[in-house]
């Protein structure tokens, strides 16, 4: 081969690597990702351009430092246990850390890496490394785990709800009878109040689980939140203690709210019971109602509009900027693990959003916490009832022949007991399909219908489609747990009606009455 073949032929090749050296510094110039080259133990050789923008640093910057400089230390074990199991060669399972960047912000960043090997020795050489900043992906994936982790809470609540609530009906129910047979001032009567008001916190709790599940507004009904707060306070009362004193400063001429009133409830028993545990030494708590004008823009995610306005403050410990920021998160307490749920404000704030209102909170280290709830408000005339917790036992009375199917046996006797308390004949059943032979025998005098809707053999609703079949229309009352299920049996039949479980004993002798009219 002739000398200007050679040298044509080394030119070829110096040209072909000069070609091959401008692609890869091309490729890696233009990356987002960071491309990097490592030692042994991690120090960088080489970082792409892509640094400034990723790590917020020239390049240069970066050679010579180890990149467990630039890890958050409590995920500097994490990214070791990647690294040694890099060295042996196990795998590319990518690592996921946080990194601080050069102004001092955090990401996270998902790094992938192998080891090159030395050509002529065949030992491990270089770490070669490619980071990509996943802050925003972190962020989805996190929202995302924790709505599967509210869909399965929803899940677990719904399935537990209706056991759970048939147990709170029995204890609720007896202690409701009790309570009327003793006299008032009385230690045993106290006890019984006790009974009663326990039942009814935890079916509360029950509710509140529910809640995050249920994202429903067909609840919704006009309310006058003043009447609201004052027919609670006596168990606010019972709940906050003798140390700390309850104050209302309410608006004479309030708008009235549409709201769920078992959830204005929860609203008013949550709010409280967080002041409670805020002054552990005692100190005041005050609820305060006005009508208000928010202009909009005035409030995220509220149109101008009036508006009722609930303030709760205490003069609590209150609470730094870090605490307060995640106040309304699901499963976030500062109390011990055993001392709470975490659930009572995030069920406040997604009451609120269900009503078409906002909450907020104002709150610094030992200045309490002002709580201030908007609920949209309506001029209209809330609905008196003429059967509220005062109507006397005689207003409830009776007469006719209920036909009972349920097949818990203690939510059973208390529904018979009831309603033969209250002056009606009862024939019981234990289940859908023996209420469906019992109509078909004594039909000519049963009048309506008292029907649990999850029942072995044949559910509520098909106890009464079979009933249909035989051209039976008779007035039926649901009860159940508040399930998925249930819910859509707000919308039967007008002479179909519905009572969630836990009820008491007075509940169940109005819904029959509002039922037979």
């Amino acid at each position: 081969m002739s000398t200007g073949d050679g040298e044509h032929g080394y030119a070829a090749a110096l040209a072909a690597l000069r070609e091959m050296e401008d692609r890869y510094r091309l490729f890696a110039d233009n990356v987002q990702d960071l491309i990097s080259l490592h030692d042994q133990t991690g120090v960088f050789l080489y970082a792409s351009p892509s640094a400034a923008k990723l790590i917020g640093c020239d390049p240069r910057e970066l050679i010579g430092r180890s990149v467990y400089d630039l890890v958050v230390e409590s995920d500097v074990a994490k990214l070791r246990e990647a690294h040694a199991a890099i060295a042996r060669r196990e795998g590319r399972t990518p690592a996921v850390y946080r990194i601080r960047r050069f102004d001092g912000s955090v990401i996270w960043c998902e790094t992938t890496a192998r080891v090159a090997m030395d050509q002529s020795t065949g030992a491990p050489w270089r770490i070669v490394a490619v980071t990509r900043d996943i802050t925003e992906r972190h962020a989805f994936e996190q929202h995302l785990m924790q709505s599967q982790k509210m869909e399965a809470l929803g899940r677990l609540a719904s399935g537990i709800a209706h056991d759970f609530n048939n147990v709170l009906t029995v204890i609720a129910g007896h202690a409701e009878m009790l309570t009327a047979c003793l006299d008032d001032g009385t230690m045993e009567r106290d006890h019984a109040e006790f009974i009663r008001e326990s039942a009814h916190r935890a079916a509360t709790l029950t509710r509140q689980l529910l809640a995050f599940g249920r994202g429903s507004s067909r609840d919704l009904q006009p309310l006058d939140l003043n009447s609201s707060l004052l027919e609670v306070q006596p168990m606010l009362a019972r709940l906050i203690g003798g140390e700390i004193t309850l104050s209302h400063e309410l608006e004479p001429a309030l708008l009235a709210v549409r709201c769920d009133p078992a959830a204005i409830e929860q609203i008013l028993v949550n709010l409280a019971v967080n002041a409670r545990d805020a002054m552990p030494a005692g100190g005041t708590l005050t609820f305060r109602t006005e009508n208000v004008d928010v202009n909009e823009g005035d409030c995220a995610g509220l149109a101008g509009g009036r508006y009722v306005k609930l303030t709760v403050a205490d003069t609590g410990v209150g609470m730094n900027s870090e605490i307060a920021a995640r106040a309304f998160e699901p499963f976030f307490t500062t109390r011990d693990p055993d001392a709470g749920t975490g659930l009572g404000l995030s069920t406040v704030y997604s009451i609120m959003r269900r009503v078409g209102g906002a909450v907020t909170v104002e709150t610094s280290p030992d200045a309490g916490a002002r709580f201030r709830l908007l609920f949209p408000g309506f001029d209209v005339t809330v609905p008196a009832s003429g059967e509220t917790s005062a109507q006397t036992s005689a207003n409830l009375h009776g007469s006719g022949t209920v036909l009972v199917a349920e097949d818990d046996p203690s939510v059973r006797a208390l529904l018979v007991a009831t309603l033969q308390r209250y002056g009606y004949r009862v024939m019981a059943a234990v289940d859908g399909m023996q209420a469906l032979e019992l109509h078909r025998t004594y039909g000519h005098v049963i009048d309506f219908v008292v029907t649990d809707v999850n029942m072995p053999q044949l559910k509520g609703p098909e106890l009464v489609d079979a009933l249909a079949d035989d051209g039976v229309n008779l007035p039926v009352l649901y009860i159940s747990g508040f399930t998925a299920e249930t819910l859509r049996l707000r919308d039967a039949a007008p002479r179909h009606a519905f009572l969630a479980k836990p009820f008491a004993p007075a509940e169940l002798a109005r819904a029959v009455i509002r039922l037979r009219r």
